[in-house]
């Protein structure tokens, strides 16, 4: 029981602190930049979002790069970007009914330039029409989360867009500037 209540709480002050970066965002343009792995950013999200995934009977499958690059960016902003394109997926596959509820994370390295994060899903497609557009307007929605991370990854020097997967479902990609070897620390 106490090691539940230890895992509340330790959500609790991590979506407390995205909760007051994102604010900061709009206030202030500047991005608190500092080496990171992506793959701890992805692992702390997944225990973030766990629980809600178990309600909404979501698998969450990481296939997550051995040696992937450091990125530079800020950890908070960054968690952000990847929790806003995990909700939606799970906000996606809300009505899916006859195959299995399925979240994606996969990381890659390009050619050691360029780090990748996939968030794919098992939801419906993406209307042809609406993948030029990031924004989007679902019910109980602000329209927000897609351009606060969109925001957030051209803040970083990257690119974040979406493409349909053969299979159904979407898939959002987040490419970022890898740091150099010789500037990694």
């Amino acid at each position: 029981m106490r090691d539940i209540l230890d895992d509340i709480v330790d959500d609790d002050q991590r979506a407390s602190q995205v909760i007051r970066h994102v604010r900061s965002l709009f206030k202030k343009g500047d991005v608190e930049r500092r080496p990171l792995q992506f793959n701890e950013v992805i692992n702390e999200v997944v225990s973030v979002v766990r629980g809600d995934a178990n309600r909404r009977h979501v698998s969450i499958t990481l296939d997550l790069a051995a040696r992937l690059p450091r990125v530079s960016g800020d950890r908070v902003q960054l968690q952000q970007v990847l929790l806003n394109l995990v909700v939606n997926a799970f906000d996606a596959m809300a009505d899916a009914t006859g195959r299995p509820r399925k979240v994606i994370l996969r990381t890659s390295a390009l050619g050691g330039q360029r780090v990748q994060v996939d968030v794919a899903d098992t939801g419906p497609v993406i209307a042809t029409e609406a993948l030029g557009s990031i924004v989007t307007t679902k019910p109980g929605g602000m329209g927000m989360g897609l351009s606060v991370s969109l925001s957030i990854v051209g803040a970083h020097e990257g690119r974040l867009w979406a493409d349909n997967r053969p299979e159904g479902g979407a898939t959002f990609h987040v490419l970022l500037p890898a740091i150099p070897d010789e500037e990694a620390p």
